[in-house]
């Protein structure tokens, strides 16, 4: 015994000494190229971060929510030269637990297989079907390919069930986005008609720039902070970013009607308004935005565009609600009564949704080890490795440089060219009669609310069809098309009946337009769900990235409103930036379809040829022909 235990020693010694003598020379190899070359030693560096943290990541995922004991962090190579025993132990453990659910599985197998009896006449009608067909080297193979074509029909068709998800959380928890929607990027489309009524009895004397200010402050607060909150998406933290969120719109749709006064003529306070609907609101519909559609697309796996563009409904509805209901109460009520009730309907809507927008329990949640790191929110590799995602990101920058130009300045424009009027006529000058000869005019209220309107069949439409031909293509085109309608429509209508066809029209676009940025990640993102992982995060860097030009493009169009006293310079300003965006657009369409080829040629270069397992009738008969020959 002790010879075996002394031999036992001298191996272990041999294969330690070994061992260091081979990583040795590994690391005078690895010394030797670091000095003929600085980028190669940068390179194996940034590699070994890059494995080192990925196995840190699989053992503290793999240990999570076990009984196991705590993982050890592997976060040098010091570490895992210190740590080699611990991670061996882990490893062990989970192999144990997988041989025992393996166990489990095989005897859930065996207890749902058929009979032996069943098994074996199966086989003999296979066998007899092969040689029916003909002489054959191996009849399990025509069985086999049988047994594939079914299970591949029975599949395809498990796929297209599962198509809609059957838990009736996911639906509800569909109308909870829509409500999310409807309180976020809702307000900001509703704002024309408060813009048009400060201007005209509120805030008299200010110029457009300074109203599409308090507006364009509402856009920029919502896309800033959209990279943080998509972050704490990622982590799971969205019931408290719901109710913070329902705490601040409802706060500063409240207080808006109690800062300005009795809401009659010149009783405004500019800078009390901008605090309240610009910057509190705005906080509020931050935390609403990003969480509409990341926490449905959690559930629609298969209808994931479609169900984004029914939650983007929501902002369209909003703004044929808002606007409406502002106007009509206040001619009732008046200024501060009708606020509070716009408010009471905020909260009321807000609140349902917290209970009911709850994401799918299978959702891989990223949790970070700690909040003060950058890299939690701002994934620095994300336009490295994805080109189609940075082109995406310059697309959304100038589409807000434009776009909410035409949204804030369309109530003016129509004011401006005569068919518009802010207020009711007055019958009482007329003794209750109408005008002896009334003119072509509409409320202006009501072409943005037609326009909201229509934008709900363009974001409905865009997201099935995206569904099919991917959601950037169709993202791209209908960008294109309200460029074209800007330029051209808008730019050359001077009567009500081609504004409200320009509405109408362009609505439906705009509401594709703005609706499908989150369906245009996932969709570069591609189907995997480790990628998908990343949803909440990189639709808020996206939409982070374009805040400083949500806010400053409204700027600029009011400014050139007031310095040329035309609304062509604004018309062409929209339709530009709308076209800019669409073509780059297309340029991260080609670099997606270039690295789709790429990884599918590397996938083909990696998959070994199969080997041929039977040889048909056919190919018999010919080898005997060639011997007769």
């Amino acid at each position: 015994m002790d010879d075996f235990n002394d031999l036992e020693k001298n191996i272990r010694a041999a294969l330690v000494s070994t061992v260091r003598s081979s990583n040795a020379a590994g690391n005078e190899d690895v010394a030797f190229h670091r000095s003929l070359n600085a980028s190669i030693g940068s390179s194996i560096d940034a590699q070994n971060a890059r494995l080192l943290g990925l196995s840190d990541r699989l053992i503290s995922s793999a240990t999570a929510n076990t009984e196991l004991v705590r993982p050890p962090r592997l976060k040098d190579l010091d570490a895992v030269e210190g740590n080699w025993k611990a991670v061996v132990d882990v490893v062990d453990s989970l192999l144990e637990r997988a041989d025992t659910a393996l166990d489990e599985f095989t005897g859930a197998v065996k207890r749902l297989s058929p009979a032996a009896e069943q098994v074996r006449a199966l086989a003999q009608q296979r066998h007899r079907c092969s040689f029916s067909c003909g002489v054959s080297r191996s009849g399990l193979a025509v069985s086999t390919g049988s047994i594939a074509t079914q299970y591949r029909s029975h599949a395809d068709k498990d796929s297209e069930d599962s198509k809609w998800p059957k838990d009736w959380r996911a639906w509800t928890c569909l109308f909870g986005g829509f409500l999310l929607m409807f309180n976020s990027w809702g307000i900001v489309n509703a704002y024309g008609t408060y813009a048009s009524y400060y201007k005209d009895t509120l805030l008299p004397g200010q110029d457009l720039l300074r109203m599409n200010l308090i507006g364009s402050t509402q856009s920029f607060v919502v896309l800033a902070l959209s990279m943080p909150v998509g972050r704490f998406l990622d982590a799971g933290h969205i019931q408290k970013l719901l109710i913070v969120g329902t705490v601040l719109v409802t706060l500063g749709s409240f207080l808006l009607g109690v800062v300005n006064g009795g809401g009659e003529q010149g009783n405004g306070s500019y800078g009390l308004t901008w605090l309240t609907q610009g910057f509190i609101s705005g906080l509020g519909m931050a935390c609403f935005f990003v969480s509409a559609s990341q926490v449905v697309a959690t559930w629609f796996k298969k209808a994931k565009s479609l169900a984004v563009g029914i939650v983007a409904s929501g902002a369209s509805i909003a703004g044929l609600i808002y606007p409406v209901m502002f106007r009509y109460l206040n001619q009732d009520l008046g200024f501060n009564h009708a606020q509070f009730c716009v408010s009471a309907l905020t909260c009321a809507t807000s609140a349902l949704a917290i209970y009911i927008a709850r994401p799918n329990p299978s959702h891989i949640i990223r949790t970070p080890e700690t909040w003060f790191d950058i890299n939690v929110f701002w994934d620095k590799t994300a336009f490295k490795r994805n080109r189609a995602f940075l082109w995406l990101v310059v697309s959304i920058s100038f589409l807000f440089f434009g776009f909410y130009a035409v949204f804030f300045n369309l109530e003016e424009w129509a004011v401006d060219l005569g068919f518009g009027t802010r207020q009711a006529n007055d019958i009482k000058a007329n003794k209750g009669l109408p005008d002896e000869e009334p003119r072509r005019q509409i409320r202006t209220y009501w072409l943005l609310a037609i326009m909201n309107a229509s934008s709900t069949l363009g974001r409905i439409g865009a997201g099935l069809t995206s569904d099919m031909l991917g959601a950037l293509n169709v993202h791209c085109f209908v960008t294109y098309v309200a460029s074209i309608l800007v330029l051209c429509l808008w730019s050359l209508t001077s009567n009500l009946d081609g504004a409200i066809a320009f509405v109408v029209v362009f609505g439906a676009f705009s509401g594709a337009v703005i609706g499908l940025p989150p369906a245009s990640v996932a969709y570069v993102l591609g189907p995997d769900p480790a990628e998908q992982a990343h949803l909440g995060q990189w639709t808020g860097m996206m939409y982070s990235c374009a805040s400083v030009w949500g806010l400053t493009g409204p700027l600029i169009a009011g400014h050139l409103i007031t310095h040329y006293k035309t609304y062509l310079t604004v018309q062409m300003w929209a339709g530009a930036c709308m076209f800019l965006s669409a073509t780059c657009m297309a340029i991260g369409i080609w670099c997606r379809r270039r690295s789709d080829k790429a990884r599918a040629a590397a996938k083909t270069d990696a998959t070994p040829a199969r080997p041929c397992t039977t040889l048909s009738v056919s190919e018999d008969a010919e080898d005997e022909k060639k011997e007769e020959v």
